[in-house]
């Protein structure tokens, strides 16, 4: 397992401490089972190569959704609102997410929109915040 996938998971641990979270697991699945649901994946990436050659940097961004079920836009509304502090929280608590990494970013931010989500055309439309950081992982 490479230490970005082992990463997420130790993130989606973390996610689903955050209460009302009812599923977040390891690998998108192709079906949302439940409400609020979350999942977590490597987005784009970066690798600097070093000296000795062998050697390596390379920064991923991390993309989290939280989802809720958009049945009710109110109730959607109100039951995400405190996210993105939650996902923060457990961030700042744990930024190396369990000594894989480090959480990076040149002016110390964490990013995320909250927003209309489709994810299979077997699941209806969310609402989700989309919340993304860099992770940087060194080689040994």
């Amino acid at each position: 397992m490479s230490i970005l996938e082992t990463a997420i998971q130790n993130l989606q641990d973390d996610m689903r401490t955050i209460p009302g979270i009812r599923q977040a697991p390891y690998a998108p699945p192709d079906n949302i089972q439940g409400y609020p649901f979350c999942t977590a994946y490597a987005g784009a990436f970066r690798a600097t190569i070093g000296q000795p050659s062998q050697m390596y940097t390379m920064v991923s961004t991390i993309v989290l959704h939280l989802h809720v079920s958009r049945a009710d836009l109110e109730q959607a509304y109100r039951k995400s609102i405190g996210y993105p502090e939650a996902v923060t929280s457990k961030l700042l608590a744990n930024p190396t997410l369990d000594g894989l990494g480090t959480i990076v970013a040149d002016d110390g931010s964490i990013e995320g929109d909250w927003t209309s989500v489709t994810w299979s055309e077997d699941t209806p439309a969310t609402i989700a915040w989309e919340i993304r950081f860099p992770f940087k992982i060194q080689s040994t």
